[in-house]
């Protein structure tokens, strides 16, 4: 037996689609209701050059703006089948939310480990950049936790959660809304971090 028996290909580091988001990976963005999820990160991808497919599994609206393929969630039952989608190949791809997605997937039978697995498989067939958009519930004491699915975000890439929070105007400052995103995984970013401000005016008013 030898030391190189057990040499291994070492993993490359991953590459980086609008600066936080896994290139050919598994992305999930969180936050809650209201702190601009969607726009910002399409609004992202877009300065960095790049029309995203935009699957919209629940209407969401402000988006008209943004320069996007908007399909109908329809295609997603021809992704899970692996289906030949003419385009698709090589697309940042966003769903739009989780919370619909996996209420319509619960009803069908599967369950978070299988979600999970299926999402991976969508993406390794299309080469895609997969963003899940999901919402954030806070807790006492913790803030920015995504329950719906917690295989999914300990299985992901990257997860992502925006903070939004909101400050009363003084005598000596206007009221304002920050927005600031968490990198907390970080794998290849440079670990876990916090964005200020990201996507967002320093101190935009409410």
């Amino acid at each position: 037996m030898k030391l190189t028996d057990f040499t291994r290909t070492e993993p490359i580091a991953l590459g980086f689609t609008a600066k936080v988001f896994p290139t050919n990976s598994l992305t999930l963005l969180h936050g809650p209701q209201g702190s601009g999820k969607s726009y910002t990160a399409i609004n992202e991808l877009n300065k960095d050059g790049i029309k995203p497919v935009y699957i919209a599994v629940e209407d969401s609206f402000g988006l008209s703006g943004l320069d996007k393929h908007y399909v109908d969630e329809s295609i997603l039952n021809h992704m899970m089948k692996g289906e030949t989608i003419d385009g698709l190949n090589g697309q940042v791809v966003i769903i739009d939310t989780y919370t619909r997605l996996q209420f319509t997937l619960i009803k069908e039978g599967y369950d978070h480990n299988q979600i999970l697995t299926m999402l991976e498989r969508v993406r390794s067939t299309y080469n895609i950049t997969l963003i899940i958009i999901g919402h954030t519930r806070n807790f006492v004491g913790k803030d920015g936790i995504f329950d719906d699915n917690p295989v999914l975000a300990r299985g992901v890439a990257e997860e992502l959660f925006i903070e939004k929070s909101s400050y009363k105007a003084t005598k000596m400052q206007e009221a304002r809304v920050e927005y600031n995103l968490h990198i907390i995984k970080g794998r290849g970013n440079g670990g876990s971090r916090i964005i200020p401000h990201w996507g967002r005016e320093v101190g935009e008013k409410i």
